[in-house]
């Protein structure tokens, strides 16, 4: 049976998924929001412009649509405003455009079939042996909360559809990993070539942890970080530089809290620095971590270790003080003593 425009939605968006959802028409330019927990009114909405002939697009991650909003009538999404990531998503271009050595469709089903996990939707989006939307459903929208959020699923997207690409390879895949990725809702009307958006594979219960997805993408290249010189007078911000450059940078899924906290630990508490003076040296240091923190984040732990603080400054005398933070990573050679 073909899915409903609401169990297409229905499968992008679970209850409980935060943001709103934004669909548009292009020309002339007119857009609605919905959210997922009233996904059968927006269901109707779309299907009603889609009977006026309009060509209608949704942009599949959720949205902060008061930030949207804001930036006036005709603002579409910004990837600073993606609110929860729903899916990895690719749209796949097909032969049959001049100027393009893009694969046959074919050669797209081969190479989904041949990617470490099955897509969970498959799509054509235009003529019927014409290109494809692929959609691999997350278990649980990834929320975003932050700038690490953000660059570990911009990663996630970027080197999931590289997998792709490698599998197409000779032809041609254009980048469509952004966050804010639009596509045409099943069910509607390509006007171009005048066929319904329909789905060639539609498995909603076919679902992946995020982890799942980062498990079969390759590493990411450590980043070196060399400390910041400091003026004169600023020694011991200087020294718990060249303390914190030594400790590897903290890696998602393998103890990344315990290991930030205890360079929280070292910079506020070993080396008696407050949280004003520590955060630029953590900022620093977070560069080297994957994904990344946000500010908040490092501003918290600073601050939680500031309050656990017992011996101030116990590493400015090569005391063998264990740190609020210990024993979360080895004691390592100070620096400069």
């Amino acid at each position: 049976m073909k899915p409903s425009m609401v169990d297409y939605l229905s499968a992008l968006y679970p209850p409980g998924t935060p943001g709103e959802l934004l669909a548009y028409v292009k020309e002339p330019f007119s857009r609605r929001f919905g959210t997922p927990a009233k996904l059968v009114e927006l269901a109707r909405q779309i299907e009603h412009l889609d009977r006026q002939g309009l060509d209608l697009y949704l942009t599949i991650n959720t949205l902060d649509g008061r930030a949207v909003r804001k930036r006036g009538p005709f603002a579409r999404g910004l990837e600073t405003e993606v609110a929860a990531v729903v899916a990895l998503v690719a749209d796949v271009d097909a032969a049959g455009k001049p100027g393009h050595d893009y694969p046959t469709q074919r050669q797209i089903i081969d190479a989904l079939a041949a990617m470490p996990l099955p897509p969970s939707i498959i799509v054509i989006s235009g003529r019927r042996e014409g290109g494809l939307h692929v959609y691999w459903l997350l278990a649980v929208p990834f929320i975003i909360r932050g700038d690490g959020d953000r660059e570990r699923i911009k990663r996630a997207s970027r080197e999931w559809q590289r997998l792709l690409k490698a599998k197409l390879a000779p032809h041609e895949l254009d980048s469509t990993f952004d966050l804010v990725r639009v596509l045409r809702p099943i069910g509607t009307t390509n006007k171009k070539y005048g066929s319904t958006v329909s789905a060639l594979v539609f498995q909603p219960d076919r679902r992946f942890n995020l982890q799942d997805l980062e498990g079969h993408l390759p590493r990411p290249e450590p980043v070196r970080w060399t400390a910041p010189a400091t003026p004169t007078g600023s020694s011991v911000i200087d020294r718990a530089g060249k303390y914190v450059v030594t400790i590897p940078g903290a890696i998602s899924g393998q103890g990344g809290h315990n290991i930030t906290f205890h360079v929280a630990c070292v910079l506020v508490e070993g080396f008696g620095l407050s949280v004003a003076d520590a955060l630029p040296i953590m900022r620093g240091w977070n560069t080297t971590c994957q994904p990344p923190w946000d500010d908040a984040q490092l501003r918290h732990k600073l601050e939680s270790a500031d309050a656990r603080a017992e011996k101030r400054g116990y590493l400015l005398t090569n005391d063998d003080h264990q740190p609020c933070g210990a024993p979360m990573v080895n004691r390592l050679v100070l620096v400069g003593a």
